[in-house]
């Protein structure tokens, strides 16, 4: 029996929250929007609809501390981030010939000498334009301007987006009811879930909400020729133009504690005029609207669950000011976290979506096995009983003898091509985001107390080439501040780089001592409630009956398991030295040799080798004294370092990383992840959460 969500409001967050539920959890959730106003006569029809994150407005309710602050923002670009990625997906899909998203440029003009936003990395291309530049004269911009920025957004028809949302949702079983309600009791008996989407009226449906109205007026004209947005923050009116694939939106005002939804004539004048100032062209163009939203504004916004003990969970999402469209998305899918988390998986309500844990079993303890096992169990931890099984745990796996930083490279075209230039693309694509997801947690771990015992360290790296014309990697604005280092410059004087080396890149990147890392991990998944067994298997069927899940993250061993992989080791051999007055990283591409210095919180890694083929792990003592030389002849104060380890890895190599469902009809699900070359680490926790969507998708929710 599913459970039933109610969402009260049918504006852009109501909305995208319904349409996220009902996408997400089709077999658990019947879902129905509540509401007095539908598209197009909601606040959020009436937006400029623009995709422009602010930074936030501070109000009544002040925040406690500057860490609190800091925390906030984080959330919020976190939203910003994820509605950014849907929008992208839509941008480029069939749907966008209904909702018709369209990316433009943005000019945002000031009187003074501002200082850049905090979000200027979050968006398109953020640039400098010079006042008086042949640009800025293609515009009419006021001479007092001072500052100009600009970047590309997204922009939308706001009615077009809601009623192809409203579609989507009615197509996937959701329901809709026009009513008006004054309390959300009036509705607790009928659902398991109240989500109030409300916006600037749950300070009508709440006794102790103090959020106010910020009135806004614009106007929409006919006028093709604009293909570009402009924000004017110069005296004491809001003013822009945004261009739309229909219209364009000219604005606007900005009137706390206003409640009128009456259009002003005065104030239509007065837009027109201030607009026409900076595009003259706007002067006869077509007037086809004139509309008054009220933005909810409130000193942050409310996302949470309620406190009180009520018997429905109750979720509040509210407070968005100008931003509902900008952090819709991002909004819906933390909603949906909450969902998960208190009814899904904790059973909250008597209709359970499942009946008993199932078994899990993941089939290796390197980097990949540890972190798949620990996110199923912190992500599903009442559903999931994960064992790990293994014949080798740290510090005696491949992970354990690798270098491990956390270092993205474009991927190793290996045996296995690919059959077209989109299906690398898509690859790619995946790959990033794994990456991305991998640096997310890497964050986490490093500002927490956890990272007294993990010990990452956030280290500049250096990356020299021998061609002067390389160019830029594809994951260049993936990483920390990367930049080009001049081979001559006194910065590249303070080391003994090759003189042969022609281009340098710098960027930051976090290491780690993979053994300290690995008991770290072993530890949090035992006390989640996760158990170990140390075994040699020959077969995964070995392991059918006592599952119903496996995941098979066996790295290179997966081609002794499986009969059809023909992946091969690359053999590596490294050196482990205690030099203390090394806090830095060097890669060396120039040569047939892979040459690397990486720094650790307790000790040096000298590599490498890339021996392709070659399964031994027998240390070879001429590899270990070629390595020092390589190593030395780039920091000569390496030859009296202390050596306190050699070891020797077997990477997993193939062309593209497995990470998929088996095909075959067998029992237990079972989930293929290895083949990460030596990229196990950096990749390890995107692959992760992509094994538990897995595992949500095919055993969670479709109760397999």
């Amino acid at each position: 029996m599913k459970l039933k969500v109610a969402v009260v409001g049918a504006g852009v967050i109501g909305l995208s929250t319904a349409l996220h539920l009902t996408e997400r959890f089709s077999d658990a959730l019947q879902v129905t929007i509540i509401a007095d106003r539908f598209t197009p006569d909601t606040v959020s029809d009436k937006s400029g609809a623009a995709i422009e994150i602010t930074d936030f407005y501070e109000g009544p309710d002040k925040f406690s501390s500057a860490k609190d602050v800091s925390a906030y923002r984080d959330q919020v670009e976190g939203w910003y981030q994820d509605t950014m990625k849907r929008f992208h997906k839509i941008h480029v899909s069939e749907d966008n010939s209904e909702v018709q998203i369209t990316l433009l440029a943005q000019y945002h003009i000031f009187h003074d000498d501002t200082p850049d936003p905090l979000w200027k990395d979050l968006v398109f291309g953020f640039r400098h334009v010079r006042p008086g530049s042949d640009e800025t004269s293609l515009f009419n911009f006021p001479p007092e301007c001072k500052t100009i920025w600009s970047y590309s957004t997204y922009t939308v028809n706001p009615t077009l987006y809601l009623q192809w949302m409203q579609k989507q949702f009615l197509s996937r079983g959701g329901t809709t009811n026009k009513a008006k309600i004054d309390s959300l009791h009036e509705i607790y008996d009928g659902f398991d879930v109240v989500v109030n989407c409300t916006g600037v009226w749950a300070s009508h449906l709440l006794e102790k909400e103090s959020m106010q109205p910020a009135r806004g007026q614009l106007i929409i004209v006919k006028a093709p020729w604009i293909n570009h947005c402009i924000y004017y923050d110069v005296g004491p009116k809001l003013t822009y133009i945004i261009a739309r694939s229909d219209s364009v939106a000219l604005g606007g005002t900005l009137e706390p504690g206003n409640w009128s939804e009456k259009i002003e004539e005065e104030t239509t004048k007065e837009i027109l005029k201030r607009c026409t100032e900076i595009e003259p062209s706007l002067a006869k163009a077509e007037v086809i609207g004139v509309s008054v939203g009220l933005r909810p504004l409130r000193s942050r916004i409310r996302l949470e669950k309620s406190l009180e003990s009520e018997s429905p969970l109750v979720i509040h999402c509210y407070g968005h000011g100008g931003q509902g469209i900008t952090l819709s998305w991002g909004c819906a899918k933390e909603i949906g976290d909450i969902v998960q988390d208190s009814v899904i998986m904790n059973k909250h309500s008597d209709s359970r979506v499942y009946h008993e844990a199932q078994g899990c079993c993941c089939v290796g303890a390197g980097v990949i096995g540890l972190s798949t096992a620990l996110h199923l169990t912190e992500r599903f931890s009442d559903a999931l009983q994960v064992t790990i099984i293994a014949d080798r745990f740290t510090p005696d796996t491949v992970s354990d003898k690798s270098a491990a930083v956390i270092e993205i490279t474009d991927f190793y075209e290996g045996p296995n091509k690919f059959s077209s230039a989109k299906d690398v693309s898509a690859y790619r694509d995946q790959v990033e985001r794994w990456y991305q997801d991998t640096m997310k947690r890497f964050h986490k771990i490093h500002v927490s107390e956890d990272n007294s015992e993990v010990k990452l360290t956030l280290l500049a790296q250096y990356h020299l080439q021998q061609h002067e014309d390389t160019p830029d990697p594809l994951w260049k604005d993936l990483v920390f501040g990367f930049r080009h280092v001049r081979p001559d410059s006194d910065e590249t004087s303070l080391f003994n780089f090759p003189p042969e080396c022609k281009t340098i890149w710098s960027y930051s990147t976090y290491t780690v001592n993979p053994t300290l890392y690995l008991q770290w991990m072993q530890k949090q998944f035992l006390s989640r409630g996760g158990t170990t067994k140390k075994a040699k298997i020959d077969s995964l069927q070995e392991i059918y009956d006592g599952f119903d899940v496996v995941v098979n993250c066996t790295g290179v061993w997966a081609s002794h398991l499986l009969e059809k992989e023909s992946m091969q080791p690359a053999r590596g051999q490294l050196i482990i030295v205690k030099a203390p007055w090394i806090n830095h990283c060097i890669y060396y591409d120039v040569g047939p040799k892979l040459t690397y210095i990486i720094a650790r919180s307790d000790s040096v890694v000298l590599g490498d080798t890339l021996e392709p083929g070659n399964w031994s792990e027998k240390i070879e003592e001429e590899t270990t004294k070629e390595i020092l030389k390589r190593c030395t002849e780039i920091e000569p104060s390496l030859a009296k370092a202390e050596v306190i380890g050699v070891s020797v890895g077997l990477r997993p190599l193939r062309s593209h990383i497995r990470l998929e469902k088996s095909l075959e009809s067998e029992s237990p699900l079972v989930i293929h992840c290895y083949g990460h070359g030596g990229q196990g680490i950096t990749l390890s926790w995107g692959c992760a959460k992509e094994i538990g969507d897995i595992v949500q998708d095919s055993v969670i929710m479709n109760k397999n």
